[in-house]
């Protein structure tokens, strides 16, 4: 599904924002880093391909629809397995971009690759007739999040650059499949379904991404969009397997962490385009999330970036 969509994606066409990054290569086993918005073709990889994928989403999400009426949706910091989408009937982002990073298996020719990384990994054996029927019970497709397992493959790769964020992710893939196996250190989410009004979620999702710099309340939410706030409460979390405030904090955080690596802006107007009113607490959550301050954050972005270019420009001296 994630592979197909990567092949979708026209690279020539992509925006500054977007990439495509192959990360690593062993036999029958791929790894991509990218961040696709306007060039995500969701409406194509629904198809089979024959592909079990694990995908780790850092930035933004998507909603997979089954047959039956239900969907389970993906977010940052959440992990999407996929090991078939017949039961799958279309797929829609859930923000204006989706990221991460993507292992993707041909299951036929993949088990030397595998069998060399749990050899690495200790010497981990995992019952692949377990993992088979674990993935129908899901149907193909499930999500895996807020466990502290998954918290903490997240927290590393916060603090990683995209390179060695691949390759810690081909471990992390592997270690997820044995968990599934023997223990309840990871667990699906539920799958729902939802009959209330999808659009007003939707535009209060939309509300919220465009005005993260104002003051942002259940109460405010609630009112403007004419329902109660536990209406409100209720409806969001089923659409969007997230509390509203956790959202809202989420949202600040992503494009707090964007202006950082984007802009000059100080740390008070970064605290200020994300609706803080000074830098006490901004500092706070998002060290809390990031687990590095702002300036830190700033800093070793930077330095990653001028490593890329100075890669980039040596490759380009290279082949005059």
């Amino acid at each position: 599904m994630f592979s197909d969509m990567i092949k979708a994606a026209k690279i020539p066409n992509l925006s500054p924002r977007e990439y495509i990054q192959k990360i690593t290569s062993m036999e029958g086993l791929e790894v991509y880093s990218f961040m696709l918005g306007d060039s995500a073709n969701l409406s194509e990889i629904i198809v089979p391909s024959g592909k079990y994928e694990t995908f780790f989403c850092t930035s933004g999400g998507l909603y997979a629809d089954f047959s039956d009426g239900s969907r389970t949706r993906l977010g940052a910091g959440e992990i999407m397995l996929i090991s078939d989408t017949s039961h799958l009937r279309s797929a829609c982002l859930a923000r204006p971009e989706i990221g991460g990073i993507l292992v993707s298996a041909d299951p036929k020719k993949a088990l030397s690759s595998l069998n060399q990384l749990c050899f690495l990994l200790g010497g981990l054996k995992f019952d692949t007739a377990r993992v088979g029927a674990v993935m129908r019970s899901q149907r193909g497709c499930g999500v895996i999040s807020g466990t502290p397992w998954c918290d903490t493959v997240f927290a590393a790769l916060s603090s990683m650059d995209s390179g060695t964020q691949g390759k810690y992710c081909a471990f992390a893939a592997v270690e997820l499949l044995y968990l599934l196996c023997c223990s309840d250190a990871v667990a699906f989410k539920p799958q729902l379904g939802y009959s209330g009004n999808m659009d007003t979620f939707l535009q209060i999702r939309q509300h919220i991404d465009e005005h993260l710099d104002e003051p942002l309340t259940i109460e405010n939410l609630a009112k403007r969009f004419h329902l109660s706030p536990t209406s409100l409460k209720t409806g969001f979390r089923q659409v969007y397997s997230i509390p509203v405030h956790k959202y809202i904090q989420r949202a600040r955080m992503e494009k707090a962490s964007s202006l950082l690596k984007s802009t000059r802006l100080s740390i008070l107007d970064v605290a200020i385009s994300v609706g803080y009113s000074g830098t006490s607490q901004f500092v706070a959550v998002f060290k809390r999330t990031y687990h590095m301050t702002p300036s830190q954050y700033r800093s070793k972005n930077r330095k990653i970036l001028s490593d890329s270019g100075d890669l980039c420009l040596k490759q380009s001296e290279n082949k005059k």
